[in-house]
Order: structure tokens, then sequence, then C-alpha cells
């Protein structure tokens, strides 16, 4: 009898020890279990802080981008921040690249600055648009040129398809942002003629600034996006 009691006994303290383990093992199992949710959770809660972050730095970035195109400062320095800042951004970085290097080195004139320039070219224009191109401009050469100009200047100023009305549509069309229509417009009107050479600078600064203009609208786009994303997570 003793033996039997005391192999019961032993039963029931292996039975205990069993379950005991059991139940700490579902205990470390439940625990493991929150953990792993709570590491979850913190994760995501990273994710979001991190690209909550990183498109706020993206918006800062593209507004120095804006600010140095409006001052007329090289956009350089806030261009290789950017760049830095989207590093994995495909369209950032496509946007970027299409930005030539003296635009990087130099900037692009404001419209005020598009607006004035143009105002310094405006003689030269209304003169020289009246010599064929190739032509020897020689002195009484340009002294008619000037004398015409300045008839054409009283009597065609409403003809649409004099210079003086070209100038006047393409004042429009910078103050309206139509800066590529504004370029297009001119050059026609030059095309040919000795005048050509004189808006052709002008021409490009106000192609260069319509193509940044182009490309800040890309990069605000894609603030907003990744912005509205995080936001409606």
């Amino acid at each position: 009898m003793t033996g039997g009691a005391t192999h019961d006994g032993q039963d029931e303290l292996a039975e205990e020890a069993n379950k005991e383990r059991i139940d700490r093992a579902e205990q470390l199992d439940g625990l493991r279990l929150q953990v792993n949710a709570l590491e979850d959770v913190l994760s995501r809660r990273w994710q979001e802080r991190k690209g909550s972050v990183d498109t706020h730095n993206l918006a800062g970035a593209v507004m120095a981008v804006e600010a140095s195109m409006s001052s007329g400062k090289a956009l350089g320095p806030a261009v290789s921040a950017l760049a830095g800042q989207c590093e994995g951004d495909v369209l950032v970085h496509a946007a970027i690249d299409s930005l030539p290097p003296s635009v990087r080195e130099h900037g692009v004139m404001s419209k005020a600055q598009l607006l004035e320039s143009l105002e310094e070219v405006k003689p030269a224009a209304r003169e020289l648009v009246l010599i064929p191109s190739g032509s020897s401009a020689g002195p009484i050469t340009m002294v008619v040129a000037r004398v015409a100009a300045a008839l054409r200047v009283r009597e065609d100023a409403g003809s649409g398809g004099s210079i003086e009305s070209t100038l006047a549509r393409v004042q429009g069309l910078i103050a309206a942002d139509e800066v590529v229509a504004a370029a297009a417009e001119l050059e026609d009107a030059c095309k040919g003629t000795a005048a050509a050479p004189i808006v052709g600078e002008w021409v490009k600064a106000a192609r260069e600034r319509a193509l940044v203009d182009q490309t800040l609208s890309v990069l605000q786009a894609q603030a907003i996006t990744l912005t509205a994303a995080y936001t409606s997570q």
C-alpha cells in the first residue's frame, strides 16, 4: 500500500509539473503575441512618423526651390538639397534632371525681370524687324529702319500683324503666366529678320523660366500627393 501511495503521489506531482509547464508555455506564448503586436504598432507608428517627416521635408525643399526661382538666385543649392531629401523618388529626380546646367548655376528670370528685359529689347526689335536677316545694316539702313519703326509704331499700333501689337501681346501673355506662348509669339514675329538674334536671348530666358515653372509644378504635385497619402493612412 505504501509503495502504491508513493507511486500515486509521484504521478500527481509529475502531472502538476507538466500542467505547470503547459500553463507557463501558454503564458509565454501569450506574452510573445503581445510583444509582437506591440512591435507591429511601434513599427507602424515609426513608419507613419518617418513618412510625415519625409513629406514635411519634401515640402520644405520644394518651397526652397520656389524661393530661389522667384528671387532669381541659382537653383543649384536648393535642387541639391531636394535631391538628397528624395533619394528614392524617381519622379522627383526625373524632374530635377530636366533642368539644364545653366539654370542650376544662374537661376531664371522672374516675371518682373522678363518684362523689364522685354522693355530693353523693344527698341532694337522695332528697328531690326524691318531688316531681312543677313542684310548689311549700314548707317543709312539703320536710319531708314528707325524712321520706319517710328512710323509703324504710330500707324500700326492697332494692327494685329505689327511688331508693336506683337510686343503688346507678349506682355499680356507674360502677365497671364503664358510664358511659352509669349516666347513663341516674339520668336515667330522676328524670324528671318535682323531682330531674331536680338530677341533670341530673351526667348531663351523665357523658355528656361517656363521649364522651371513646369518642373516646380511637378514637384509641388508630388509633395501634395505624398502628403495626402500619409494623412489618409
